[in-house]
């Protein structure tokens, strides 16, 4: 039982690889003696913006991994906290027809 100051231990890390520029995300499956470790490459912030939207709505173990990918692309991609926001709302609306890496980096510059 994890007691009120420990943190729990979690089947998921996510780590930056500083000479790519990518989160790498590594979740572990099964018990061991079967234990699977897989890894996933989070190249780029829409990506990241995808993925926190599939894990938001999901279990207490999706909604910490949300939560997790969320705080990486601030510390490691530079994100915008509020546009990352905005991106996973978008991708959650069906109406929306905005592009995320517009919501995440804002408007294209005009030339003119």
């Amino acid at each position: 039982m994890t007691g009120p100051t420990e943190t729990p231990q979690l089947p998921f890390h996510i780590g930056f690889d500083s000479a790519t520029g990518q989160l790498v995300l590594s979740m572990t499956f099964g018990v061991p003696p079967k234990q699977t470790v897989k890894s996933q490459v989070i190249r780029t912030l829409d990506q990241v913006a995808v993925e926190i939207a599939l894990h938001r709505h999901e279990a207490r173990l999706q909604h910490l991994l949300a939560q997790h990918l969320a705080d990486a692309a601030v510390r490691h991609f530079g994100a915008d906290r509020a546009r990352l926001e905005a991106a996973v709302q978008a991708l959650s609306d069906p109406d929306s027809t905005t592009p995320v890496g517009r919501i995440l980096r804002g408007p294209a510059a005009t030339s003119g």
